[in-house]
């Protein structure tokens, strides 16, 4: 046997090369959700490079993408002089009872509204429906209003307890507990 015929009995591949199979296949579609994700991730990367930039790199016209003298002075006046560490608290204080309290409360409401019957309960759940058509913007001020009256202002307690209870929660809670069966409550 010479090398030719033992090169001729070897089963050739009907495979295409990487290349044409990208192509012909999903090459397109990669091609789109490249370009989509280079601009999904174009304004995270001007602000990270922004953050290393002096005051002036970043008011220049025109602007430059990478910074001239790259600095961590802005992180240093962030953390040192501006306080951030107690707004970062007070966010997340405030967002986590919030949070919780619309938990406890939303759910105990939805449960009274889906699975109880009492007086006066369609009218309740009508006012809930009413109040989501509300604009949240429109309550600031008379909220301000009332929360000053109460003593409340500049405290946690402003920022909390007018929300602890949502109609947007109630009402989701309201849904779901509805299509929960009664066996298995009763169970």
């Amino acid at each position: 046997m010479t090398a030719t015929t033992v090169a001729a009995s070897k089963p050739q591949s009907n495979k295409q090369p990487i290349w044409r199979r990208f192509v012909k296949g999903r090459g397109l579609s990669y091609c789109v959700l490249a370009v989509i994700g280079v601009f999904w991730i174009f304004p995270f990367l001007w602000m990270a490079l922004g953050s290393l930039k002096t005051q002036r790199e970043i008011l220049a016209k025109p602007p430059k993408l990478l910074p001239e003298h790259a600095s961590l002075a802005n992180f240093a006046k962030w953390f040192g002089e501006l306080n951030f560490g107690t707004y970062f608290t007070n966010s997340m204080v405030v967002a986590v009872i919030t949070v919780l309290g619309n938990m406890v409360f939303c759910s105990m409401v939805g449960y009274a509204l889906a699975k109880m019957d009492f007086a006066g309960k369609n009218i309740l759940f009508g006012a809930v429906m009413v109040t989501l058509m509300v604009p949240s913007v429109a309550t600031f001020v008379p909220l301000f209003v009332i929360i000053s009256n109460m003593g409340l202002a500049n405290s946690y307690a402003a920022l909390i307890l007018p929300f602890l209870c949502q109609p947007i929660g109630v009402f989701l809670m309201r849904q779901f507990i509805s299509g929960i069966p009664d066996a298995l409550m009763e169970a």
